[in-house]
C-alpha cells in the first residue's frame, strides 16, 4: 500500500530516503528550510516532491497542501528531534 511520506530535511539522509521511497511507489514530500538546497533536491528527486519551508510549522504545511500525517521522518545533523517538531506532529494529527 503506497503512503504519503513527509521528510523534513533534504540533506544526504533525507534525499537518499526520499529516493528509496519514491522507487517503492510512495508519494513523498521533502520539506527543506534552506532555499539554496532546493535546486539540488529538484535535480535529484523531482520538482513536485520538494517544498521549501519550515517542516515544523503546521501553517506552512497547510498552505502547501501537505495533509495531516500520523507519522513523520526528520533528518538532522543534530541527531535529535526538536520539541517544536514533536509539537507540530501532535497538532497535525488533530488538525
Amino acid at each position: 500500500m503506497a503512503r504519503h511520506v513527509v521528510i523534513v530535511g533534504g540533506g544526504a539522509v533525507g534525499t537518499y530516503l526520499a529516493s528509496l521511497l519514491l522507487a517503492g511507489g510512495h508519494q513523498v514530500t521533502v520539506v527543506e528550510v534552506q532555499r539554496e538546497e532546493i535546486p539540488r533536491l529538484q535535480r535529484e528527486l523531482s520538482t513536485d516532491v520538494v517544498m521549501v519551508g519550515n517542516g515544523t510549522d503546521p501553517r506552512a504545511l497547510r498552505i502547501n497542501k501537505i495533509p495531516p500525517y500520523v507519522g513523520s521522518i526528520t533528518t538532522s545533523h543534530f541527531g535529535k528531534v526538536s520539541e517544536r517538531f514533536q509539537n507540530c506532529c501532535s497538532s497535525s494529527k488533530t488538525s
